[in-house]
């Protein structure tokens, strides 16, 4: 469990850089926010994944304490960054499909390796 407390943390570093650059910056995006999947505004987006870094670290941490909750629950903020990150892909492309893969590598980690934790505790 240990390699999906860091992969949900740097799913969190990541989201808090797309966030970030979405509110410092949103001229950096290829698309305005009207070609968007869903037509929030950039800075919409750039809190949601902002608000999705913050649960992430947190349950990153949370894995790695071995709380068994942390799975379920990243399980589903990884979830739901997915589908951030797959409505956000017009914006840019490259980044929106690495983060993709990342996210379904945390699914993976927590779906397969997830019962090491509630064995280990019992």
């Amino acid at each position: 469990m240990t390699y999906a407390g860091t992969v949900l943390a740097v799913l969190g570093v990541f989201q808090l850089i797309w966030g970030l650059t979405a509110l410092v910056n949103t001229g950096y995006y290829i698309v305005g926010s009207t070609g968007l999947a869903v037509a929030f505004n950039y800075t919409a987006w750039a809190w949601i994944h902002i608000a999705l870094a913050a649960l992430l670290i947190a349950t990153g941490l949370a894995v790695f304490g071995g709380q068994a909750w942390g799975r379920y629950v990243g399980l589903a903020l990884v979830s739901l960054a997915l589908i951030a990150n797959f409505l956000t892909l017009a914006a840019f492309p490259i980044w929106s499909i690495v983060m993709i893969a990342v996210d379904l590598i945390a699914i993976y980690a927590l779906a397969v390796h997830g019962r090491e934790t509630e064995t280990a505790r019992a």
